[in-house]
């Protein structure tokens, strides 16, 4: 009976001695968790940032099966993204552009996964402006489709990095695709803020050069209907587009569809800067009139053409057509 109490009272022992053993080993744990985690802090204040996330590292992998360091996890989770960040500046500056976008790629991922939406937009900041200049020697080289391939990455990390959406956009334009260009243009003029209206104006401008450029090519072959396409799509940009309103009135009157010809000439006509430009486009209204037998309105519109090369052409068509309602009397 003595030894069977005995026993118990060593089995007990041992379970205690046990027991504070693996409570002194659990409060090692910790406080190597903190020893890291400080390390690290005192590597960020001496500006060596791999140091530090390596250290960081160390101490959130040891943190996730440490009990009781879970606050020293969530501090160095936090801090990770932001040293990730730091390299990544310190490796642009050296031009080291492929490691810079590592270590912001790597930032913008730890950003997201901690919460931390800061350190993830400044990344994503960064890796835009890296890849701007990445892309900066075969933009300028002409080499577009090298520049776009390049633009388009960092166009993905940041949508409202307006310069080089610019760029990303004219090289789309600049190889022949409208349609992509196209979509990073109105994707620049969608942006509300005012500090975009520049770039906005920029989009807006280039753009319609591009579509004015592609229309009248088109124009040239006879190809009217796609000249059409690319004329509406200046006029979507800018209802009050005087060189696209002008555009649409002369490929109407190329189609010969001259019900169109003379419901749209006239508002064309108003946008336009010179007597000249108005001019001929009310003479091209009167003609079209004209061949829909309207024959008073287009007496009316031909008497509009007070500039320009058809001044006395329009003064003959008056008295033509004149003459012609006044035989119908």
């Amino acid at each position: 009976m003595k030894n069977i109490t005995m026993n118990k009272i060593k089995i007990f022992a041992a379970v205690v001695v046990a027991m504070f053993a693996s409570a002194s080993l659990f409060a090692q744990d910790v406080n190597t968790v903190k020893a890291k985690y400080n390390e690290a802090a005192a590597k960020i204040s001496a500006k060596d940032f791999n140091a530090a996330i390596t250290l960081l590292d160390e101490a959130v992998n040891l943190g996730l099966e440490t009990e009781g360091a879970e606050e020293t996890v969530d501090a160095a989770q936090k801090l990770l993204p932001v040293c990730y960040f730091q390299s990544g500046l310190g490796l642009a500056k050296a031009k080291q552009l492929d490691a810079a976008l590592e270590k912001f790629t790597k930032a913008a991922e730890l950003g997201e996964l901690y919460g931390d939406a800061k350190s993830a937009r400044n990344a994503n900041t960064m890796i835009a402006r890296v890849y701007t200049m990445k892309g900066a020697d075969a933009f300028n080289s002409k080499d577009f489709a090298t520049a776009a391939s390049i633009f388009a990455n960092g166009y993905a990390a940041n949508p409202n990095d307006t310069k080089l959406a610019l760029n990303l956009a004219m090289s789309y334009c600049e190889m022949g695709d409208l349609v992509k260009g196209g979509e990073v243009y109105k994707q620049i003029l969608s942006l509300t803020h005012s500090k975009y209206d520049a770039d906005k104006a920029t989009a807006k401008e280039k753009f319609t050069n591009y579509l004015l450029a592609a229309a009248s090519t088109n124009a040239t072959e006879s190809k009217f209907d796609e000249a059409l396409v690319y004329t509406n799509e200046i006029i979507a940009l800018d209802s009050l587009s005087a060189v696209g309103n002008k555009l649409l009135v002369q490929l109407y009157n190329s189609k010969q569809d001259y019900a169109k010809v003379a419901e749209l000439a006239g508002n064309a006509a108003a946008l336009q800067a010179t007597p000249e430009e108005q001019s001929d486009l009310y003479y091209m209204q009167g003609a079209a009139l004209s061949n829909s037998d309207k024959l008073p309105e287009a007496i009316e519109a031909y008497k509009k053409v007070t500039a320009g090369n058809n001044v006395a052409n329009a003064a003959e068509q008056i008295k033509a057509l004149q003459a012609v309602i006044a035989s119908k009397k």
